[in-house]
C-alpha cells in the first residue's frame, strides 16, 4: 500500500491524461448505447475516483468508490467536493 500513498500526488497525471479520458468515455458511451440504464455504479479500486467523476459529469450516473489507498480516496474526495458531486468513497481492503 504504501506504493500508492507514495504516487498519490502524481497518480492523475501519469494515469488520467486528455486522450485517456476521451478513450473512457468512448467507451462508456458504446456500453451506454448497448446496454443503457444504468443509474448507480460501485467503483472497487477506484483510485482518485476519475471513472467516477466522468461517470457523473457525462452521464448523469452516481456512484460509490472503493480503495485501499487513503491518500488516493483523498484526492477523490477533493475532486468530487470541488466539482461538486455527492460520490461516497470508502476505503476498503478485499484482500
Amino acid at each position: 500500500m504504501d506504493f500508492y500513498e507514495d504516487i498519490s500526488s502524481v497518480y492523475d497525471n501519469l494515469a488520467w491524461a486528455d486522450e485517456r479520458e476521451q478513450k473512457e468515455k468512448n467507451f462508456f458511451e458504446h456500453i451506454f448505447s448497448k446496454h443503457g440504464g444504468f443509474e448507480k455504479v460501485l467503483d472497487c479500486a477506484c483510485g482518485t475516483g476519475n471513472h467516477l467523476i466522468l461517470l457523473d459529469e457525462e452521464f448523469g450516473i452516481s456512484g460509490t468508490g472503493s480503495d485501499i489507498s487513503g491518500s488516493m480516496l483523498e484526492k477523490a474526495r477533493k475532486k468530487a467536493e470541488e466539482r461538486g458531486l455527492d460520490t461516497s468513497f470508502y476505503q476498503v481492503n478485499f484482500l
